[in-house]
């Protein structure tokens, strides 16, 4: 019994700050992938509520998209200069996505903000990357 009395008086150290700022290193540390899924994602022509970005309106343009991205959808990828400037913002929760690029306002007034984030799919794919990462954050606060 001595041995559960004793993580139990370690978890009593530990308190919802003292969580939130290890996950969050957790995510900054990991926050490649976290992009990687968000653009490829877009690649695939959709949003974070896993919805369409739409068709293009233009027969010409949809031609030459069509040549740099071969499932012919709307992707939000022309010169890359967008996808380029995602980032992740680590510094409190919820974790917000957003691109440094000019034309991220333009693409979020046109396309919503769900161009940013991920999907259930690629939320629980991050999430199982990170798993260890996790269970060793908590594995250090009982010191085990």
């Amino acid at each position: 019994m001595g041995k559960i009395r004793d993580l139990t008086e370690k978890l009593k150290t530990v308190n919802e700050d003292v969580i939130n700022q290890g996950l969050l290193t957790i995510v900054k540390n990991n926050q490649s992938e976290a992009l990687d899924l968000n653009t490829s994602q877009l690649f695939a022509g959709k949003d974070s509520n896993d919805q369409s970005l739409g068709s293009y309106k233009s027969a010409e343009y949809a031609k030459l998209k069509l040549s740099l991205n071969p499932a012919g959808v709307v992707d939000l990828k022309l010169t890359g200069n967008f996808y380029s400037g995602f980032f992740a913002d680590t510094s409190r929760f919820p974790i917000q996505f957003g691109s440094t690029d000019e034309k991220a306002d333009t693409l979020m007034q046109t396309y919503g903000q769900d161009i940013f984030g991920l999907d259930q799919t690629n939320l629980e794919q991050f999430r199982q990357d990170i798993k260890p990462d996790i269970q060793n954050l908590f594995k250090s606060f009982l010191q085990l």
